[in-house]
């Protein structure tokens, strides 16, 4: 729904162009992907001249068309963070893990979110530098200095939430270890 909602308000306003890539993890997964978000986004474009629909099966880098982009929008996924920490302004539908780390715009209704995107056609601002580098935290916690417990039957830390952990202020002073901003506990402080 989301994804065709944006594509009718992008399709409406012809002067702007959307690029739409469908998540490359839909090749990896096929058979358990019920729905290709890629065939979505073509049948709602119906061929309008300002979209562009690139599917997940094809061999395009999703970062690669970041010179080329005014804004980022993303409905969860850590393309929201990583747009951001590559200078690009980003917008969220959805509640991504980074929710409330103040790196992406994240609207809280509907409206919200199509203001934001009239905002960003009108007159498009970089990321903050608080942005970028909470976002570069972010990346670094999640991709290199933090391994999540392997929760439940599937293994997925789908229990972990930034922000709103069970033991908080235990995760935040790991994390403040993690990025340097606090001497790890058997190490005295400079």
């Amino acid at each position: 729904r989301w994804t065709r909602e944006v594509i009718a308000w992008f399709a409406a306003r012809p002067h702007l162009k959307l690029v739409i890539r469908a998540h490359p993890a839909e090749r990896w997964i096929g058979a358990k992907c019920a729905v290709f978000m890629g065939e979505v986004a073509r049948a709602a474009a119906g061929g309008a001249p300002n979209l562009f629909v690139i599917g997940s099966e094809e061999n395009v880098n999703t970062f690669s068309l970041i010179p080329y982009a005014r804004a980022g929008l993303a409905w969860l996924s850590s393309a929201g963070v990583e747009f951001v920490v590559r200078g690009l302004p980003a917008v969220v539908a959805a509640s991504p893990k980074y929710a409330g780390l103040g790196i992406v715009e994240e609207p809280a209704s509907r409206e919200d979110y199509f203001a934001a995107l009239e905002r960003l056609a009108a007159a498009p601002t970089r990321p903050t530098p608080t942005q970028v580098a909470q976002g570069k935290r972010y990346l670094h916690m999640v991709f290199k200095g933090f391994s999540f417990e392997a929760m439940g039957r599937n293994y997925r830390a789908t229990g972990c939430v930034l922000g709103a952990m069970p033991n908080q202020a235990e995760h935040d002073r790991f994390y403040r270890i993690l990025v340097g901003d606090e001497p790890m506990p058997d190490v005295a402080a400079p």
